[in-house]
This record gives structure tokens, sequence and C-alpha cells, in this order.
């Protein structure tokens, strides 16, 4: 356990390093003081006054940085985050110390303040994580995740300065047999995992292993090393597993969500924003489509897969494609009925919109109950109002209501229709008696 310690706590090399520090801060440039004060940092991380005067000079520093500055910035975490994180689990000092060389060129990077809050819990020095996740909550106020992990933090701090019974040998077993046999909620039970499951990989280097260890990851959310597992695991099968394939790419996509994040929440930190979100959407969806593609070939017969295959290609607007994709998805019973409510909406998106409504109105109560029969009914009735359909929209809109009042905005609109027309308002909707239907059975061949 490291806690904060005041000058006089302080060993005598610290003293005389602090000291001869604050005698540069008094004669040279703003910069050469804080690069003084960080190599202070970085070789004693616990002592509180030279944290405090290095963070008050990169705060000094934030108000000048010019978007150059915050280019190279940008750039040097791109390169050392991914070290940053590997270096957490064998040497947390050092993970710190290269953090503080990241904070250096920009405090304001809530990415390199996470990453030193993980390595400061993982050295067990939770004031640091502390202060780390305070200057986030200072750049990044309405970041989700937060919350939960600053109070964990001050949880443990508060534990060092307030001793308590310590654990034994076999609670602690006892605690992470517990999360093996669970399920993981959050980056410190993951990194409790990751420890474990990579020690035990040097004496049992089995697949299940190796996936376990890259569940963790994903739960911690280092994705890099995610996939690096995943691919392991599949190198050893040989042959593609859709499911092993699937979690490989949802790592890789997590790390392009990461990155599109970034540059929504602050587009004046990057050079041509727009272009890098657009680049990159295009890029994912690609991604997705190739991925998908594959594993459709090679298992033909995998209805779901057909079906991821057909929901990429209605993305892309190829809709006579996606059509002879949920063709083969809809011979699976699991997924007939929404298959072909989705043939409806290619026939509709196509142009071919009273035969795309018909087939949609046939097949949405058919789909599988909860949300996707809601959002298929959601989806139908938008179609019927852009078709002047107001009433069926209306009823539409009513029955989400009775069935899920909570669903989205159903029933706000449902009753903001009722209120502007109280003269066809209705208490309950029956399903009508579809007029005029065509034999259907040619189309879904």
């Amino acid at each position: 356990m490291l806690d904060a310690k005041t000058l006089e706590q302080a060993s005598i090399k610290a003293k005389d390093e602090f000291n001869h520090a604050r005698s540069i801060a008094a004669v040279m440039p703003m910069e050469t003081a804080l690069q003084r004060f960080k190599k202070v940092v970085q070789e004693f991380p616990d002592l509180a006054p030279a944290r405090e005067k290095l963070r008050e000079l990169e705060l000094e520093k934030l108000k000048k940085i010019n978007g150059l500055g915050k280019f190279i910035a940008q750039i040097r975490t791109a390169i050392l985050l991914p070290k940053i994180k590997n270096l957490t689990l064998v040497n947390p000092h050092l993970a710190i110390a290269k953090c503080e060389e990241l904070l250096a060129l920009n405090l304001n990077n809530p990415q390199v303040l996470y990453a030193m809050a993980d390595a400061a819990l993982a050295m067990d020095a939770p004031f640091i994580a502390v202060e780390a996740l305070t200057l986030v909550k200072r750049f990044a106020p309405k970041d989700t995740k937060l919350a939960a992990k600053l109070a964990y933090a001050k949880e443990k701090l508060e534990r060092i300065r307030r001793p308590v019974k310590k654990i034994d040998d076999a609670d602690g077993e006892a605690v992470i047999q517990q999360l093996i046999d669970g399920n993981i909620y959050d980056a410190d039970q993951a990194a409790i995992l990751i420890k474990r499951f990579t020690k035990e990989l040097l004496a049992n280097d089995s697949i299940d292993m190796r996936k376990k260890l890259a569940e963790a990851y994903m739960v911690a959310q280092d994705y890099e090393n995610a996939q690096k597992e995943y691919k392991a695991v599949a190198e050893r099968l040989g042959a593609l597993d859709p499911m092993i394939d699937k979690a490989i790419e949802k790592a890789y996509l997590c790390q392009i969500d990461e990155s599109l994040k970034l540059l929504r929440e602050s587009p004046e930190s990057y050079e041509n924003a727009e272009q890098q979100i657009k680049d990159l959407e295009q890029h994912r969806l690609a991604y997705r489509f190739k991925k998908a593609r594959k594993r459709s070939e090679l298992y033909p017969k995998d209805a779901l897969l057909h079906f991821e295959l057909a929901e990429i290609y209605f993305e892309l607007k190829e809709y006579a494609a996606a059509i002879e994709e949920y063709k083969l998805s809809g011979r699976s019973l699991q997924k007939e009925a929404e298959s072909r409510f989705a043939i409806g909406r290619c026939l509709y998106e196509s142009g071919d919109i009273e035969r795309g409504l018909k087939v949609m109105e046939e097949f949405y109560d058919n789909m599988e109950a909860g949300r996707t029969m809601l959002t298929g009914m959601y989806i139908l009735a938008g179609y019927q109002l852009a078709q002047g359909n107001e009433r069926r929209w209306y009823e539409l809109m009513h029955e989400i209501a009775v069935r899920s009042p909570r669903f989205l905005d159903a029933a706000s609109k449902a009753a903001e229709y009722e209120k502007a027309h109280p003269e066809q308002q209705i208490e309950e909707v029956k399903e009508e008696t579809k007029k005029d239907k065509d034999d259907l059975d040619e189309l879904f061949k």
C-alpha cells in the first residue's frame, strides 16, 4: 500500500530533489520547471507537494496550449497508451511514470488519467487514482463510468487510512473463485482475473483459459489484448469458429467506437475531425460486411449468419441482395417472421411501397414478443405516417403503448393524437381483418 507523503515524511533524497526543482522553478521558464517537477514525481510518486506543484504548472500550461500542442499530445497518446495498459499488469510504477510523460504534454487527457488511475490501483496507491479521477471529473464531468470508479478509489483510500483486518489467503482465493464462477462487472474485478489467468497460462496454455482471459480484457476495455487472445484461440482451433470470429470483430469495433467517441466529444482537439469520423464509420461498416460475408459463405446453412449479412446489406441500401439473404434466414423458424418483415422493409425502401407495407402488416405481430416486435411496429407506424395513413399510424402507436407504455415515445404520441382527435379515440386496438391480401408465398420462395 502506498499513501501520500508530506515533505517531512519523505526520504532525504526526495527532499533534496524537491528543493532543487523548487529552486529551478524560481528562476527558469515554466516549461523547464514543469519538466523538473515531472522527473521528481516520476521517481517519487508518493511525494504530495511535488505532485501538487506539477499539476499547478500543467494547469498553467493548459491555458496556453495551441492546436499543434494538442495534436502532438494526441499522437503520443495513441502510441504510448497501449504500452501503458500492458505495463499496468507487470510494472504499474513505470506505467504511472509513462502517464506523467503524456500529462506533461496536455493535462486534459481523460484517457491517460483513467490509465493512471488503473495503474495506481494496481500498485495499491489509491490516492493517485483519486487525484487522476478528480481531474477527469474536472475535464469530463458527464463521463458515465466516472462516478463508480471514483467511489471505488476513494473507498480503497479510506481503507488504507483506516486499516481493517487483513483478508487471509483462503478468503482471497474464495473471492477470485466467485468472480471466475460468476460474471465480471467492472474493470477492477477484471484486473484481478487478468492477473490470475495470465499466471495460470504459464502452466496451462489452454483454449478455455485464453477465452476467459480475452473476456476479462473486454470488461477491462483493453480491446487490443482481447483481440490478441481471441486470435490465439482462433489459431488453435484451426477452422473458423463463428462465435470466436464475432468476438474478434466485437473487440475491434469497440476500438473504433472509442476513437469515434473521442472525435465526437472533442472535435476541436483533432485535425479534420469531421472527415476522420466519416472515414472511420465507413471503415467500420466495411469491416462488418467483410466479416459477415465470410462467416455466411463458410457456414451457408446457418440462418443467423445470413440474417446478420442481410442487416448489413440493408444498411448499405443494397436491398435486392438483402432480400436474398433474408429469404435464406427466413427458412429458420427462429427468424422466419422477422426476416419476412425485413423483406417488407426492403420492398418499401426500394420503391415498392404498397407491397412493402402489406408484407410488414402481414408479419409484424408474428415476430418474437418483446423489443423485436415493438421495434417492428414502430418502424411500420413511421412508414404508414409517411404515406399519409395517420389513422393506421395512431393505431400502431396506441397498440405499442398498451403493450409497453415506456417504449420510446409511442405513448406520448398516441396521447397527442387522442387529444387532437377526441372523436376518433379508441379504447383498445383490435387487429383489423387484412383486406385484399395477395398470396405472398411466391415472394418468399
